[in-house]
């Protein structure tokens, strides 16, 4: 048993008050003659033993009355599990989960109300001198500070449903960050929330051990969910009037199979294809729907089911861009291609244009999607860090060596990216054997390759050297087995095709073969390959922007399709474009622009599924979780006296209300015992003889 206040015990030296009283008798007495005291000398002394022993009662009561009274101020209590410092100045930092899961019913009604209400709890067992500070997962401004108890009643009370979603290592990062720059030395750190099975990830924490962490779980009867978890195109490329397929995942949550769920697709405001779905319980399912992109530019849309009673994942936001025009430049060496030229000039969705390595802008190149490098000698090294740099903003670079190439030059800058070299050439006839069609590269361009196609002939090539060829995908392979056509990823989206045979015709047919020209249109189309456009509420990650141009991006805004949402966002330029951070100001799911000086971005935003995953662990699996993390304790909030239970696991036993229960009681019987004296049985026997 420890002792809050145990300076109140120096008030046990008044116990020598009634100590004093009752063995020094100062009452006086008078001396009455009597004629015969004979017959009163039996009672005397029958009446002195029992009221020694009612005085010695009185003296007891008195003692134990003051004694209990003392050690009731003293607040005696017994340390519980995680009671630490409580008892000392200490920093308590509360987190009340706000996510939308939270809106489930419990048993005290709202579980997010059922939160909020048991942090003011919290925040009444702890002294008036103790720092307070509320967390949500809004993660905002105002919670990242210590407050008064006042103050935090008010801050719980503006608390609502957020789209924000957080892990448990996230909370309890943020919470040691606060308690451990508080000063105080008792830091306790109070987690409120439903845990979902989502938010634990795989219950690895890396937490302070100094911190006592209580886990209050919410409970609530939770129903099934059906929930559209993702959606993309199954084409990399996207054309105007042409057909594509949109693919929507589409999560069964509920115990119970869900059998032909309607599935909608709009599209810039129009209905575009309807289907439906069968999902067996706990799976997922794809849903193919084809419709056609009336025309290039920007178009936004969504994909729509109908579950009750939770509907917040039920539609997914989805935007993208269709380039009406693909700006692709090619730099030339000693001779130009004119098959490369015809290739693109014969369709009005290319831009093409045509440069000498001499005369090259390299600040040209920030609206170039595909850059062509035909027949060069060598590169230079600062065409080397310019064509890193377009390559790292999302850019294709097609490379066609000379048949002279000073390799060196060739391999410094491959060597950059980590990509395989080249060797010397090799003077010897071969022939393209094998087409890669399981690359997306060719997704839909041969209906079906068979072993007689007549493929592109070669009369010299450059090997890759071999320690390095497994860093590439073959598209092209000879039949010797070197590759012909190698793919280089490079950063996010960038690609770099590597060919190892000269352009000319001297060293093959490839620019006359009819391989030519698909090969040189997937090379363009994918160079402004996009996919759906759509980020996660809340979600603090940057945007990039690869096509903004930097002197026009000081000036973007954010607004949201059919207005009343208009911010300006931060903004910072890297190597692959404008990254734009949004801070968590978007807090609703929909359609954004990004708009700028003549340049305009479409932008989706979703609610983060990680919240449509209703399943939630219980109690038991909490504490198995606490037994593997020292100073971490689970406390369950199901009911309204539970309060006891989370304050015996803090604060400890607290024993203040029994002494005053039992100094009122001892008061009592001293009472009891001055007001009712007992009875004295007086008689006479048959000699006259008086009894007691």
């Amino acid at each position: 048993m420890r002792f809050l206040y145990p300076e109140f015990l120096y008030a046990l030296t008044a116990l020598s008050v009634p100590l004093v009283v009752h063995l020094f008798n100062f009452r006086k007495y008078r001396r009455i003659y009597f004629t015969n005291v004979r017959f009163l000398r039996e009672i005397r002394q029958d009446t002195r033993s029992q009221s020694r022993l009612k005085h010695l009662l009185v003296l007891i009561s008195r003692l134990l009355a003051i004694s209990f009274l003392v050690l009731a101020f003293a607040r005696p209590y017994i340390p519980g599990s995680g009671s630490g410092n409580w008892n000392t100045d200490k920093a308590v930092s509360i987190y009340i989960d706000n996510s939308f899961s939270m809106e489930g019913t419990g048993g005290a009604g709202s579980l997010l109300e059922e939160c909020k209400r048991k942090a003011r709890e919290i925040a009444t067992s702890c002294r008036p001198s103790d720092k307070l500070q509320l967390l949500t997962n809004d993660f905002e401004g105002r919670h990242q500070r210590f407050v008064s108890r006042e103050e935090f009643y008010d801050l719980v009370e503006h608390v609502t449903l957020s789209a924000s979603v957080r892990s448990l290592q996230e909370v309890l990062s943020r919470q040691e960050d606060m308690l451990n720059h508080s000063g105080a030395p008792g830091k306790y750190a109070y987690i409120l929330s439903d845990f979902q099975a989502s938010i634990l990830g795989q219950g690895e924490l890396q937490r302070d051990t100094s911190i006592q962490v209580f886990l209050l779980p919410a409970v609530a009867a939770r129903p099934g969910n059906i929930v559209i978890d993702s959606c993309w195109f199954s084409s990399p490329v996207l054309s105007p009037r042409a057909p594509v397929k949109l693919v929507a995942r589409i999560k069964n949550m509920s115990p119970s199979p869900v059998e032909n769920i309607s599935v909608k697709v709009y599209l810039d405001g129009v209905q575009k294809a309807l289907g439906s779905i069968t999902v067996t319980p706990g799976s997922s399912a794809d849903l193919s729907m084809p419709f056609t992109i009336p025309d290039a530019g920007l178009h936004s849309g969504f994909v729509s089911i109908t579950d009750n009673p939770v509907t917040f994942d039920d539609t997914y936001f989805i935007s993208f861009e269709i380039a009406r025009d693909i700006n692709i430049l090619c730099i030339n060496g000693e001779k130009e291609n004119p098959y490369i030229e015809s290739v693109y000039k014969s369709d009005s969705c290319f831009l093409f244009n045509r440069i000498s390595a001499e005369k090259i802008d390299y600040s040209s190149l920030k609206s170039v999607r595909l850059l062509i490098l035909n027949g060069l000698r060598s590169i230079s090294t600062g065409m080397s860090a310019e064509l890193k740099k377009f390559l790292d903003r999302g850019g294709s670079v097609a490379v066609f060596p000379s048949a002279d190439a000073e390799l060196n030059s060739y391999n410094s800058m491959f060597s950059q990216y980590g990509m395989a070299g080249l060797m010397p050439m090799q003077q010897s006839a071969d022939q393209v054997e094998t087409i890669n069609t399981r690359d997306e590269f060719f997704s839909g361009v041969f209906e079906q390759v068979s072993g007689n196609t007549d493929l592109p002939k070669v009369r010299n090539h450059f090997p890759l050297l071999r320690n390095s060829k497994s860093l590439g995908i073959p598209l092209l392979t000879l039949h010797g087995g070197e590759s012909f056509m190698t793919l280089f990823p490079s950063g996010k989206s960038g690609r770099l095709y590597l060919f190892s045979s000269p352009p000319d015709s001297s060293s093959g047919n490839f620019s006359l073969h009819a391989l030519f020209v698909p090969v040189m249109y997937r090379m363009a189309l994918l160079s402004q390959a996009e996919d759906i456009h759509s980020y996660s509420v809340g979600a603090g990650n940057s945007i990039e922007i690869r096509s903004a141009e930097p002197a026009a991006a000081g000036d973007l805004h954010l607004v949201a399709k059919g207005g009343g949402f208009d911010v300006i966002p931060e903004l910072r330029e890297n190597p692959e474009g404008i990254a734009v951070f949004l801070h968590g100001q978007v807090s609703k799911a929909g359609t954004y622009f990004l708009e700028g000086k003549g340049d305009t971005s479409v932008l989706s935003f979703n609610y983060d599924r990680r919240e449509s995953d209703l399943r939630c662990v219980d109690a038991s699996g909490l504490k198995a979780l606490a037994e593997k993390f020292p100073g971490i304790n689970v406390v369950e909030i199901s009911g309204d006296g539970d309060m006891a239970v989370l304050s015996d696991a803090s604060a400890g036993k607290q024993l203040w209300k029994l002494c005053i229960v039992l100094t009122l009681v001892f008061l009592g019987i001293e009472i009891l015992l001055l007001r009712f004296p007992p009875k004295k049985n007086i008689s006479k026997s048959p000699e006259g003889r008086v009894h007691s």
